[in-house]
């Protein structure tokens, strides 16, 4: 009886952790812009000698991707957790990032892409 009294505590103190840690929607936002950013530059293919022209293209992209975040992403807090969504009124939605302990995962670059596509 004692051991479950003990485990029972340790899930409480866990779950609390869990629900204090819990990302919220900037955290999602961050997270999905690092792969965007990292997509963006990747499909730029920028040559060496343009450096001033890939860092106009990197403030731009970045700009209108937070403005685009901030209108399609939804992000539900489940109290432990959190999920983040691109919603779409023809497609739906399709999960794109989970949060827990205050860390966002995401997608990868090719998944974004599909997902983004399909919206």
């Amino acid at each position: 009886m004692k051991k479950f009294i003990v485990l029972l505590f340790a899930l409480a103190i866990i779950a609390g952790i869990a629900v204090i840690t819990c990302p919220e929607k900037e955290a999602h936002k961050d997270a999905i812009l690092l792969v965007v950013n990292e997509y963006v530059a990747e499909e730029a293919n920028f040559e060496n000698d343009d450096e001033g022209f890939e860092a106009l293209m990197n403030v731009l992209s970045n700009g209108v991707t937070k403005l685009i975040l901030n209108n399609i992403l939804i992000v539900e807090n489940h109290f432990l957790y959190s999920e983040g969504y691109l919603s779409s009124p023809e497609d739906g939605s399709k999960r794109v990032s989970f949060g827990i302990f205050g860390h966002v995962f995401t997608v990868n670059k090719k998944q974004l892409k599909e997902a983004t596509n399909s919206l």
